[in-house]
Formats: C-alpha cells, sequence, structure tokens
C-alpha cells in the first residue's frame, strides 16, 4: 500500500510520489525501511547554517558578497540582501546576512564552548568581529536577527556516493521520485535544482 500519513491523521494514498526531503529524513520516515538502507544514510552528511542578519539605518555594504578566510572568525562569507534589491531594505538602510556553518564533525556548541543562548553568543561574536574589519558601528545597527537551517550544503566524504545511490534505488522502488540539492543528495545551484524538479514532473508520464 502506498499511503502518506500526515500529522493530523489525514491519510492519503497515493500511485506516484515526489520528495525533495533530504534523503537521511526520508528514509527514517518511510515504514519499514531496511536497516542496511538507515545504515547507509548514516554515511550522508550535509551542513547547516545559521543565519546572523544585521539592519543598518544607513548604506554601508558596497558590494553583494563578502568572503571572509580568517581563522579567528566563524562565518565564511556575508552578502547584503539590500545590494541585491533596493526593494530588501528601507530608503536609506541597508543590510546583511551572515554564513556560518556547522555539521556533525563541527558544532556551533563547540564553536561557542557549550554557550546557552547561541543567538547572544553568535549575534555579539558576528558584531565583534564586523567592528574589528571596520565594516560597520554598533550605532549604525538598527536590527538583528538570528536562525539556523538545518540543511546547507552536501558533505562530499569517501564513498558517500555508494551508499547514495543505494538508498535512492530503495526509495525508486517505493514508487517515490526525488528531485532536488537534498533529493538527489548532489551539490546542485538554483537553476539545477529547478530543473530537477521540471524534469522529475516532465518524466512523470513515462514512469
Amino acid at each position: 500500500k502506498k499511503i502518506i500519513y500526515f500529522s493530523d491523521e489525514t491519510r492519503v494514498k497515493y500511485e506516484k510520489l515526489i520528495s525533495t526531503l533530504p534523503l537521511p529524513l526520508l528514509v527514517k520516515i518511510l515504514k519499514n525501511t531496511p536497516q542496511d538502507i538507515l545504515k547507509s544514510s548514516k554515511h550522508l552528511h550535509a551542513t547547516s547554517v545559521a543565519l546572523v542578519s544585521l539592519g543598518f539605518d544607513k548604506e554601508i555594504p558596497e558590494q553583494l558578497w563578502y568572503y571572509v578566510y580568517d581563522e579567528d572568525k566563524f562565518f565564511a562569507r556575508f552578502y547584503s540582501p539590500s545590494i541585491k534589491s533596493s526593494h530588501n531594505a528601507p530608503k536609506n538602510c541597508s543590510s546583511i546576512q551572515v554564513e556560518i556553518y556547522f555539521s556533525d564533525f563541527k558544532s556551533l556548541e563547540k564553536m561557542s564552548n557549550n554557550c546557552s543562548n547561541l543567538a547572544d553568543f553568535f549575534i555579539k561574536h558576528v558584531k565583534e568581529k564586523l567592528f574589528q574589519m571596520d565594516f560597520c558601528k554598533e550605532e549604525d545597527i538598527i536590527c538583528e536577527d538570528f536562525r539556523i537551517i538545518p540543511y546547507a550544503n552536501i558533505i562530499f566524504n569517501h564513498g558517500m556516493e555508494e551508499h547514495r545511490d543505494k538508498i535512492l534505488k530503495y526509495i525508486k522502488d517505493c514508487g517515490i521520485l526525488t528531485c532536488g540539492r537534498f533529493g538527489e543528495w548532489d551539490y546542485l545551484w538554483s537553476d539545477q535544482s529547478f530543473l530537477s524538479g521540471k524534469n522529475i514532473a516532465d518524466g512523470l508520464k513515462t514512469y
């Protein structure tokens, strides 16, 4: 039987299902997934990203992207939504979003020495480092935000492809088609992720 169970106890039968869920999550929620498939899923790793966003009362960023390679800074890069489009910030204001990557191999807790309030710790860290870089001043900041995106980039550890392909075959045998960066478990850019979904939709008639 091909049935989807929802959290509100709704049940829906399906013939063909398209999933963009990350593969490790998908096999975990499938019923009666074989142990060898679950074991293979533990070999699939991805980074997560903590985002620190700052809003300024003046136009500060001059570039769309900034890359940071200093070892004393936890963030790898940041970009300016307000440079990307003037509609992303009020007139005469600007913004940036700072990316701090972490994973099973490098946790936020370890970076913060097990600080009980990750938001406060990383917002403070980002601001202090930006001040040191002479990028902005405390009085320029009018709003700040911290949030975590659980899936960011695929980690290409040794042997990953073998485990991924094994999982993909099993999922397809269950009548499920996958697409997108985490559905294919590949490093797809935005346009490639879009085409991944389109190709699945176009191929439904022959599936």
